[in-house]
């Protein structure tokens, strides 16, 4: 995914390379399944090994992120303007992202409802809070990464 956004001052500093914690981590299956994710998939994503490394900059964030199953690029431009953007699994969707403070917030308006991630970080832990809200229901999942030295 790929959003480009006009850049507003640092609000934080993400830049580094990051590895999933796993057991601080909660259960993202039942989001993913809401998404329309296998059981089977989810259920991977919640015991592999997955690593970020950020580059940031005033006017983007950069990721790029890894695993045994696959290696993903994304650009992430906080410029509070909603564009269309090309993703895997629904196509174009409508998407925005935007510094809240501290946090960086990525939102997209998918099919199965609004999916937004909220990105902090302190000192060497990185928590992302993952959120779906559908029609009927809200799905959340709290992922944290430490920082590789």
């Amino acid at each position: 995914m790929v959003l480009v956004v006009l850049g507003t001052a640092l609000a934080a500093d993400f830049s580094g390379s990051w590895q999933l914690d796993q057991d601080a981590s909660t259960d993202i299956g039942p989001l993913l399944r809401a998404q329309g994710i296998g059981w089977a998939e989810s259920k991977i994503a919640d015991t592999i090994e997955i690593t970020q490394h950020v580059t940031q900059t005033e006017a983007s964030v950069a990721l790029t992120i890894t695993s045994s199953f696959m290696t993903r690029e994304s650009v992430i431009v906080p410029d509070d303007v909603w564009k269309s953007i090309e993703t895997p699994k629904n196509g174009t969707v409508e998407a925005r992202a935007y510094w809240d403070g501290e946090v960086l917030v990525t939102e997209q308006k998918n099919p199965q409802g609004l999916f937004s991630t909220r990105r902090a970080v302190d000192g060497d832990v990185t928590t992302l809070t993952i959120r779906l809200e559908t029609s009927g229901e809200t799905y959340e999942a709290v992922r944290v990464l430490n920082r590789i030295p």
